[in-house]
């Protein structure tokens, strides 16, 4: 089967935004932005479908701006402490261990679907099964590609109008990362659809990530309970704890970055760059990765880092309960949340009290089965 999004739907999508947009009356400037993003998302579909040539001005020099660096100030304290803290906690042990390389796969696109599905009649969980499922069935919203100028594996548009519907859009290479990809966007099709409300509460923000993290811990385990390409599973797995803890580092150095700075208005990406190599912080660097940090969003870091620490309390929750690390897990993502801090520390989320203990034994286990 090609999997291609329909674009007959996607039309009637992009002609219900332009209606509303139409009629601003009883719109806030909220609603607007809103319908705006949406028709960007069509528009960047559109251009994945039909890719042009982008061209790109290598003499431009990169500046890491003030006002970027103040979304620093929007996140919570607790979020910050805690995304520097374990960093700190775990920079020795993250130096001593290596992304593998994975072996290619050649599942196919129907292949990949069909384990996507074994993977959904396993999950303990009757509603989330139900749901995930009903998402998978649902024709041309899936987009499988392998070349793309995108840098992400995975990205899943969503759209409520003219009724909730999510598309994925998948990059494949052909290993076992294909299998988690998958299972990380469709978990987010589940949860987005409420965060029309969720997300007013701008602390649950940091939680947005943990369908996919927690998502892809559970497709672990799926493998490892079905012995499924056994051979592959300790690459797999400690490359996705280390990709997780990458954003953990990065948050870091974007903080450090900000202390250094925070009085200017912009700075060059070299002079961070000179003044971080020079300073000579206790992990690895170059020039090309400081820039990559310096160019993400703070607030999508501390994001992808929190969210991160919290599936990593929940996959302790699992290894006791499965089905109450479930329930945990959808109180969690779909309940509101403008405190936080409490919030998670009823649903069991220790890592905030332990002494990083939780991650701090996930790393040992990772060097066990070096």
């Amino acid at each position: 089967m090609k999997y291609v999004w329909d674009q007959k739907k996607l039309q009637k999508i992009k002609n219900a935004y332009k209606n509303l947009r139409k009629n601003t009356e009883g719109l806030t400037k909220e609603d607007l932005e809103e319908i705006n993003e949406k028709l960007l998302f069509l528009k960047e579909m559109n251009d994945i479908m039909y890719p042009k040539e982008e061209i790109i001005n290598l003499e431009e020099e990169e500046e890491f701006s003030y006002d970027a660096l103040n979304e620093i100030e929007s996140i919570p304290t607790f979020v910050k402490t805690s995304l520097v803290e374990a960093n700190l906690k775990l920079t020795n042990f993250n130096e001593e261990i290596d992304k593998e390389e994975l072996p290619t796969l050649s599942l196919t696109n129907d292949e990949l679907i069909s384990l996507v599905h074994e993977f959904l009649n396993w999950l303990p969980n009757q509603e989330l099964r139900i749901k995930l499922k009903s998402l998978l069935k649902q024709k041309g919203t899936i987009y499988f590609d392998s070349e793309s100028d995108t840098c992400y594996s995975g990205n899943t548009y969503t759209f409520y109008l003219p009724y909730y519907i999510p598309f994925f859009h998948i990059v494949r290479d052909y290993t076992l990362n294909d299998f988690l990809t998958f299972t990380h966007e469709l978990f987010h099709g589940y949860f987005l659809e409420y965060d029309v409300n969720v997300s007013l509460f701008p602390n649950h923000f940091y939680l947005h990530e943990i369908e996919g993290a927690f998502g892809e811990y559970l497709a672990l385990q799926f493998l490892k309970e079905k012995n499924l390409f056994s051979s592959m599973l300790p690459t797999l797995e400690k490359n996705s704890y280390l990709d997780g803890f990458d954003n953990v580092r990065d948050f870091y150095i974007e903080s450090i970055a900000y202390d250094l700075y925070k009085r200017k208005k912009d700075v060059p990406f070299k002079d961070i760059v000179k003044k971080f190599l020079e300073d000579g912080v206790s992990f690895l660097l170059n020039e090309s990765l400081l820039e990559y940090i310096l160019l993400e969003s703070p607030k999508e870091t501390a994001l992808y880092a929190f969210s991160f620490l919290t599936s990593l309390d929940l996959e302790v929750l699992d290894q006791k309960d499965r089905e109450f690390a479930l329930e945990t897990f959808l109180n969690l993502r779909k309940r509101n949340a403008n405190d936080l801090k409490p919030f998670l520390e009823q649903h069991h989320i220790t890592f905030m009290q332990d002494d990083y203990q939780t991650i701090r034994k996930k790393v040992m286990d990772l060097h066990f089965q070096k």
